[in-house]
């Protein structure tokens, strides 16, 4: 049975509600006096504080709105009324999507979109259950937390599944909200066409549903008349003055394609399909000229697409009409072009007879992009403001679809550029490195004759003496020991020799394992040792054995060292007023093997560490300076650094730090120990 205390007076402010709404304004103190009646129990509160909620809403009164939401919020604790939880979450989605907009403060700006959360999560589930009741609801809050997420391309296709969903149910009051939300969308995009046009049909869906005081609130909001008729037929309906859909639909076909191609074909085709239009042509402005880039015309076969970059001379045009537009930015309807204008002695017009122009500039921010050009030449007066107006929509749109396609086009150019060229560089670099390090070995190749030969010659001469003294009728093998011994110390010179050599010039892959710092310098000046010889450098490796272990690939850091240790060769050669000395060093510190390597050379200047390291850059009079710059590369890649200073007095000191055996020590280097 039902409690008449509790359903009367519900009733009763309802109503109150219900000619408020209608009489178009928002009475802030009758209801909330009559609430505190004793007889008014938490039903009928829920319904007062609904319907609060969705009036606050409807008028913009966000603070209202959010007072009526959170009272109702506390009531439905203790309610059931799953149609009035489904109102709250509804309307008060749109409020927190509204406030969260307008908020500056963080913690603010959080709470509101976690409470829009929660009602979209909500309508949602209802969405689920209930798709012939919901779905439009659940699809314009979805579409409101996408606008506020800045997800704007899926926004424009979230409204435009809102008032499409709610015309297929017959929610003619979802559909007037989801009318007023996109045209505010549209309106923060700067697309002031399309905001007034959905706008004009919010009104129109208002004054449907009754709600004559939110028709003239919307009315007093337009900027601009659009040519809407006031009254219509009775077997009419309000939304067939200009088609929101193909606004809509051609907004969003735009607004998702991102190649140049895709987007001509669709904005010539959406002109030919909605404004009666016999023929098209797209114009686009890029270094300083136009250009035409498509043009379609219509046939019996149907849409007959050219997508193909012209001069303009090259194209049948009113040329007078387009440079028209060119010039004053400024669109140009004709009803009759050939009897009467400005322009019926132009070539193209006369000679055809033309009647129905329309000549549009593409603008973006002003600037004009492109110029869109239609006709039709079967009747005069082809272009209504309704078509004018669609096609202003679909030239606002298309201005920013076009930049944006110039845009993503110019950056892919500009990334394959950038790949080929990096691709390029590294081709360089590595037959660079490959020549630098033939050049390196080819100035090794008279040192290293000198150092096999050596001990061959010995061997050879060991051999024969040891020969002669077995022949002695009374051998001497004392001697002839001497000699085998001579032989095998010689040859295993000579084996170290080929052995480190053959190690320097070896290419592979890198293999990181630990080495010894000192077994890697000893086989470097081994290899050195008569250039060393030849220019009277005397050579003090402080190195000691298994104390400067190293993570990394042995052959690779050699490569280094024999790269240093040649350039200190070459800037101590020419020197003559003081000692020629080459000083090695390693030592161990906090996780870091340290290398020093350090001249009495020709030096370098303060401030040139890091110039010298630029590929390309020598300060010898031969070489290709690249040398350096692929021993920074290689001990980089070990995690490593490379630094170079001058020395005191004179000369030039490099210091090669290496990760330890053992673990890493990027912390090290990173702070520059």
């Amino acid at each position: 049975m039902i409690d008449l205390q509790i359903y009367i007076p519900w009733v009763t402010y309802y109503m109150n509600y219900i000619q408020t709404f209608e009489a178009g304004g928002l009475e802030s103190d009758w209801s909330e006096n009559l609430i505190d009646g004793a007889a008014f129990a938490s039903t009928g509160a829920l319904a007062f504080w609904v319907h609060r909620l969705q009036n606050c809403v409807l008028f913009r009164d966000w603070e209202c709105a959010l007072q009526a939401e959170q009272k109702a919020k506390r009531l439905l604790s203790t309610n059931l009324a799953y149609v009035e939880a489904a109102d709250v979450s509804y309307y008060g989605a749109l409020c927190r999507a509204a406030v969260f907009s307008r908020a500056t403060e963080k913690r603010v700006r959080e709470a509101h979109l976690r409470a829009l959360e929660e009602h979209k999560e909500y309508l949602e589930l209802l969405a689920q259950s209930y798709p012939d009741n919901f779905t439009d609801r659940a699809a314009l809050v979805a579409a409101e937390m996408a606008r506020v997420q800045g997800r704007l391309t899926d926004a424009q296709s979230l409204y435009e599944k809102a008032i499409e969903l709610s015309r297929k149910l017959k929610f003619v009051h979802t559909e007037a909200v989801a009318l007023e939300a996109a045209a505010n969308f549209y309106s923060d995009q700067k697309l002031s066409v399309v905001a007034e046009t959905l706008l004009g049909y919010a009104r129109y869906a208002y004054r449907h549903w009754g709600a004559e005081g939110k028709a003239q609130e919307i009315e007093s909001r337009l900027t601009r008349t659009i040519h809407l008729e006031r009254k219509k037929p009775a077997n009419d309906t309000w939304g067939e003055h200009l088609d929101t859909r193909a606004i809509l639909t051609a907004s969003h076909a735009l607004s998702s394609e991102i190649k140049l191609s895709r987007i001509l074909e669709v904005l010539i085709g959406n002109v030919l399909a909605h404004a009666g239009a016999e023929r098209c042509a797209l114009a686009l402005h890029r270094k300083g000229e136009f250009r035409i880039e498509a043009e379609a015309r219509t046939s019996l076969d149907g849409i007959i697409y050219v997508i193909e970059s012209r001069q303009v001379q090259d194209v049948e045009l009113p040329l007078g009409i387009f440079m028209c537009v060119a010039r004053t930015q400024r669109r140009v309807l004709l009803c009759d072009a050939s009897r009467c204008g400005d322009f019926a002695e132009d070539p193209y017009v006369s000679q055809r007879g033309l009647r129905s122009v329309l000549c549009l500039p593409l603008l973006k921010q002003s600037e004009l992009v492109g110029i869109l050009y239609v006709e039709n030449n079967l009747i005069s007066g082809a272009f209504s403001e309704d078509k004018t107006t669609l096609l202003e929509v679909f030239a606002s749109q298309a201005a920013i679809s076009l930049e944006n396609a110039r845009l993503w086009a110019e950056t892919q150019e500009s990334n394959a550029l950038r790949e080929a060229a990096e691709e390029e560089l590294r081709n360089s670099r590595e037959e660079l490195a490959r020549v630098a390090s033939l050049t390196t070995m080819g100035q090794l190749v008279a040192s290293v004759t000198h150092e096999v030969s050596q001990p061959l010659v010995s061997i050879a001469t060991s051999a024969g003496a040891a020969l002669r003294f077995m022949r002695l009728d009374e051998p001497d093998f004392s001697e002839v020991e001497e000699a085998l011994q001579r032989i095998q110390s010689d040859s295993t010179r000579a084996r170290d020799v080929v052995h480190s050599l053959r190690a320097l010039v070896k290419r592979s892959a890198p293999s990181f394992s630990a080495f010894d710092m000192h077994d890697a310098v000893v086989e470097v000046l081994l290899v050195t040792r008569t250039q060393l010889e030849k220019h009277a450098i005397r050579v003090e490796s402080n190195t000691v054995p298994g104390t400067s272990l190293v993570w990394g690939d042995k052959i690779q850091i050699q490569q280094v060292v024999l790269n240093l240790v040649v350039n200190a060769i070459e800037a101590m050669q020419e020197i003559t007023d003081r000692e020629r000395r080459l000083l090695l060093g390693s030592s161990t510190v906090k996780g870091l093997v340290r290398l020093v390597i350090e001249d009495t050379g020709v030096g370098i200047e303060e401030g040139s560490a890091d110039y010298i390291f630029t590929p390309f850059v020598t300060t010898k009079s031969h070489g290709m300076g690249m040398g350096l710059p692929i021993c920074r590369s290689i001990v980089e890649a070990h995690e490593g650094r490379l630094t170079v200073e001058p020395s005191t007095p004179r000369g030039t000191r490099f210091e090669v730090w290496l990760p330890a055996a053992g673990g890493w020590a990027s912390a090290q280097l990173a702070s520059g120990t």
